[in-house]
This record gives structure tokens, sequence and C-alpha cells, in this order.
């Protein structure tokens, strides 16, 4: 039972402990000078990193996206001047 007690005491303390601790990093952070230093130091090199390791799949997909966008075009330039009268397709009826 008194096990219980206390577990309850300090989950009714936690909150209080959090949204102090949250208060006191939110009011750290709006310093200019830490905010400067978490983008150099933090910020900066973990977007960097994720940058290089992306970029190649982005040029890939880039590439990926011309050659559809070619495919596409060459499909309709071969499908409207193959087809009889121009491209014109009637429908007898």
């Amino acid at each position: 039972m008194d096990s219980m007690s206390v577990g309850t005491a300090e989950s009714g303390k936690k909150p209080d402990i959090v949204q102090r601790i949250l208060e006191k990093a939110t009011a750290y952070m709006r310093k200019e000078e830490n905010k400067r230093w978490f983008q150099v130091f933090v910020l900066d090199p973990v977007l960097g990193h994720i940058m290089d390791r992306i970029f190649p799949y982005i040029v890939i997909m880039c590439i990926i996206f011309v050659v559809l966008i070619i495919l596409i075009m060459l499909t309709f330039y071969i499908v409207f001047t193959k087809l009889p009268g121009g491209g014109v397709v009637s429908v007898a009826g």
C-alpha cells in the first residue's frame, strides 16, 4: 500500500517538474546567442549530413522525371502521327 501512495505522490509531481524543465528550456532557447549556437553546432551539421545523403536520390528522381516526360511526349507524337487522318479518330455510327 505504501508503494502505491509513493507512486501517486511522485506521479503528481512529475508534471510540475516537467513543466518547469520545459519552461527553463524554452527560456534558454529564446536567447539569441543560444539560438545561434544551436543552429551552428546542431542544426547545420545535421541538415548538411541529411542533404549529403539524400542529394543523389534527388538527382536520380529528377533524371527519371525528365525521361518520363520525354517518353510521354514521344508516345503522343507517335500515336498522333501514325494514326490515319493525321491523328483524328473518326467513330462510325
